[in-house]
């Protein structure tokens, strides 16, 4: 695997001005062969990850959980594209 991974972005509709939360975001990536696919696989799989849009839930959640090094720095990756598309989607 190749040490920067190219991570394509699906379209993102939000109705009504609303903010898709994170769990949501992410299934996107769910048939990606990365970190951040794995990370969405893991997610669809704990029936307990917060419906949360706070970075620092998220993060201490994975914690919680005993997350990898790697999973939390794909995760912060992941962060950083979701906010970035959230931006994009509401006009920031």
């Amino acid at each position: 695997m190749e040490a920067q991974q190219k991570i394509k972005l699906s379209k993102i509709s939000i109705d009504g001005g609303k903010t898709m939360i994170f769990k949501t975001w992410i299934q996107q990536f769910i048939n990606e062969d990365n970190p951040i696919g794995d990370l969405a696989r893991d997610n669809e799989q704990d029936p307990s990850f917060p419906d949360s849009n706070s970075y620092n839930e998220l993060y201490d959640y994975l914690y919680s959980q005993n997350a990898s090094e790697l999973c939390l720095l794909s995760f912060d990756k992941a962060w950083q594209l979701y906010n970035a598309r959230q931006r994009k989607c509401v006009g920031y």
